[in-house]
Order: structure tokens, then sequence, then C-alpha cells
């Protein structure tokens, strides 16, 4: 079994390759595209996201876990600040 705590001086390089491929293997939800975009006060655009601005959302139970993408710093706190105004309705992700 290989652990990123157990190996010494290659830890840190170990762990920088998990922490990348698990980035890459990050789904967001609706495929990237900034959601709080969408609202009028942010100019009802399409806009894709960076995952370098991301937030996962946790529900209770797990059922609607997702990573959001956002195209900016404004649009990251504004999800931040009030996740289930700008998340998708009945799920989605």
């Amino acid at each position: 079994r290989i652990s990123p705590f157990g190996m010494g001086r290659r830890r840190g390089v170990w762990a920088a390759a998990w922490c990348a491929s698990l980035a890459a293997a990050v789904k967001p939800v609706l495929e990237g595209y900034d959601v709080v975009r969408y609202f009028p006060e942010f100019g009802r655009q399409v806009v894709l996201g960076s995952p370098d601005l991301s937030y996962t959302l946790f529900t209770s139970g797990g059922k609607y876990n997702g990573t959001f993408f956002f195209s900016s710093n404004e649009t990251l706190a504004a999800f931040v600040s009030d996740p289930w105004k700008f998340a998708p309705r009945w799920g989605g992700f």
C-alpha cells in the first residue's frame, strides 16, 4: 500500500502528483461554466469558469455533492455567501 505520508523526501512530489490527478478527475457542475454569471445581477452571460477558482458544495447525506468553477473572485464570493441561490435546482449535479 502506498501512502503519501511514508515516502520520505519523495512525499511532496508524490502528493503533488496525487493532488493533480484528483483535480483532473473532477467533473465540474455544468461542465465548468460559472453558474453565478447566469443571473441578471452578474450579466446573464455564459462564461467558462476556472479550476483555480472552484468550490465544492457538500449536501447533507452527500447526495448532491458537486464542484463548481468560477470565472472571477467576485462570482466565487457570491456563490460562497449563498450557494443555494445559485446552485441548480433539483440537484442536477
